[in-house]
């Protein structure tokens, strides 16, 4: 019972958290002058760097280290839209932070790029490592887009949220 309990409120935090985040439905994401600025700001910082054999499109932002096989601006969008939702989660769970680097995000360019590297039928997935000491080897959200939402207003948002939290 309380485990239900503590996954409604947490449902519920995570709702208001993003109240905000998007105008109108899922497919209606708009973002403000602030945003715009800030996205082209890091679109422009983007560079392109190879991990695990695969080139990649990427931005460093406060709380993570993004990249996506999409471009400069998506990337940059997905950099923005992950620190918004890690402020506003954090301004709910005042916990201190025990993570000792910047998450990964990874945003594969199709399903298939996505299933062949991490074996899974899954949308999206978090993945953590340590090493013997106690830090983090891996600390990772992974997805990927599918036709038609490359752009990021039509991008499924909520999965990078869940393995978020």
């Amino acid at each position: 019972m309380r485990r239900t309990i503590r996954v409604i409120f947490l449902a519920a935090a995570l709702s208001w958290a993003l109240t905000g985040l998007a105008g109108g439905d899922d497919k209606g994401f708009t973002w403000d002058a602030t945003g715009e600025k800030e996205i082209a700001k890091r679109a422009k910082a983007a560079d392109s760097v190879e991990v695990a054999g695969i080139k990649w499109t990427h931005v460093s932002s406060k709380r993570y280290e993004v990249h996506t096989e999409v471009d400069a601006r998506f990337t940059a969008e997905l950099s923005v839209y992950m620190d918004i939702f890690r402020d506003r989660f954090s301004a709910i769970f005042k916990a201190p932070n025990r993570v000792d680097r910047p998450a990964d995000v990874f945003v594969y360019s199709s399903q298939e790029r996505f299933k062949e590297r991490h074996k899974s039928s899954g949308r999206g997935l978090y993945s953590y490592k340590f090493d013997g000491q106690g830090k983090f080897t891996e600390h990772a959200l992974y997805t990927y887009v599918v036709p038609g939402e490359n752009g990021f207003r039509g991008f499924y948002h909520p999965i990078l949220l869940h393995e978020g939290t």
